[in-house]
């Protein structure tokens, strides 16, 4: 009988999980799955040709490009402004806050 309702409890554990981890997959997975693939294809979508592999060719491309480099250095820059900003501002609204 103690197996039993074991058995009941880890399944019900499973059904309400179940929601959550199919939202995950459909919102998350698939779409990172398709990024991936579509990293290493050459996909034609002026002519509606078939996507062609073409492995690291696409990555070579952006490692000679000056715009990816520079869009990469703003992105960090804006990435320390912002994080240091927030943690200055949380850091004067804290002791706002804890004052006795």
């Amino acid at each position: 009988m103690r197996k039993r309702s074991r058995l009941h409890s880890n399944t019900l554990g499973y059904v309400f999980i179940a929601p959550g981890m199919l939202t995950l997959i459909v919102f998350i997975g698939i779409p990172m799955f398709a990024g991936i693939t579509s990293a290493f294809q050459r996909i034609y979508l002026e002519t509606g040709r078939d996507s062609l592999f073409i492995g690291l060719q696409n990555f070579g491309v952006l490692l000679q490009d000056e715009v990816f480099f520079t869009s990469v250095k703003n992105s960090v820059i804006f990435v320390f402004v912002s994080v240091g900003y927030h943690i200055v501002i949380g850091f004067i609204l804290a002791l706002m806050l804890d004052r006795d």
